[in-house]
């Protein structure tokens, strides 16, 4: 099963963990993360983990979910059924992180919640080009 990675934003900056069930948020000391009210980004948001994601975290009562991908027309689709917003990026460009960051806390306020979830599938070993990595 894949999972994504997903950082939490912690007095000393960001605190990454690997999320492999939705349902049971916890933090690393155990508790149950809370995500009522709280800024919930999304990469890879249009479709699979992702999308289920934005659900999820929508219904667990997030003030916003934003859902980020390059495929805008899936993103948007999947930020109206959840009352939200979309922002395209390639998440493989620094500059496309920068602006969803901006974005998010210009129009949504402070992230409280990154989720890197964006990925892309290379078949292979050592042989696989640059090329199929860098996309």
């Amino acid at each position: 099963m894949t999972e994504g990675l997903c950082s939490r934003a912690t007095s000393g900056g960001f605190a990454s963990y690997r999320m492999g069930d939705v349902a049971d948020i916890r933090s690393r000391g155990g508790r149950r993360m809370e995500l009522r009210n709280k800024v919930v980004v999304v990469t890879g948001g249009a479709s699979g983990i992702g999308k289920a994601l934005c659900n999820r975290f929508s219904a667990e009562g997030a003030k916003g979910v934003v859902v980020v991908d390059r495929n805008i027309e899936d993103a948007r689709k999947v930020a109206e059924q959840i009352g939200s917003i979309a922002i395209e990026a390639d998440v493989s460009r620094e500059q496309d992180i920068a602006g969803v960051i901006e974005t998010t806390e210009g129009e949504v306020g402070p992230i409280d919640l990154f989720c890197s979830n964006a990925g892309i599938a290379a078949t292979g070993g050592l042989e696989t080009s640059d090329v199929a990595w860098n996309r």
